[in-house]
C-alpha cells in the first residue's frame, strides 16, 4: 500500500511537471496573415502580394484580434501607420500600401488583441521589405 501511494504520488509530480513545462507564453503567440505565419526576420513580398493580403489573426483560437496597425518606414524618410478598427486590413491601409516603394520597410501588428477573458494579449509583430 505504502509503494503504491508513492508510486501515485510520483506519477502526480510528474503529470504537473510536464504541465507546467508545456504552459504557454507570449514568445508563443504569432500573428497569421491569412492563414500563413511568417518568419521572425524581415521577410521579402511585391506590392501585388502585400495588397492580396487581408484576414489578420492569432495563431490560437483563444485570441481575438480587434484591431491592427500597418506602419512603414522609407528608406529615407519618417514612419507612419494606418490604423484599422478590425481584423482586416482595411480600405485606407490598401490606399496607403498602395503608395509603397521598394526598400519600405512594413510592420503589420495587433493594436488590441484580447483573450477570452478580454484580457489584452501582445502578439508580436510581423515584418516586411517591399522588393
Amino acid at each position: 500500500m505504502h509503494r503504491l501511494c508513492i508510486l501515485i504520488l510520483l506519477l502526480f509530480a510528474g503529470f504537473v511537471s510536464m504541465a507546467q513545462s508545456q504552459s504557454v507564453t507570449e514568445k508563443d503567440f504569432r500573428l497569421l496573415i491569412d492563414g500563413k505565419q511568417y518568419t521572425d526576420s524581415v521577410n521579402s513580398i511585391s506590392l501585388a502580394d502585400l495588397l492580396k493580403m487581408q484576414k489578420v489573426a492569432a495563431n490560437f483560437s483563444w485570441i481575438t484580434v480587434k484591431s491592427i496597425v500597418i506602419y512603414y518606414e522609407p528608406p529615407f524618410g519618417e514612419t507612419a501607420f494606418q490604423r484599422c478598427t478590425v481584423d482586416t486590413i482595411c480600405n485606407d491601409a490598401k490606399e496607403l500600401i498602395k503608395k509603397f516603394k521598394p526598400g519600405y520597410l512594413i510592420g503589420i501588428s495587433a493594436d488590441e488583441a484580447v483573450n477570452r477573458q478580454g484580457k489584452k494579449i501582445y502578439i508580436k509583430e510581423v515584418f516586411f521589405r517591399i522588393k
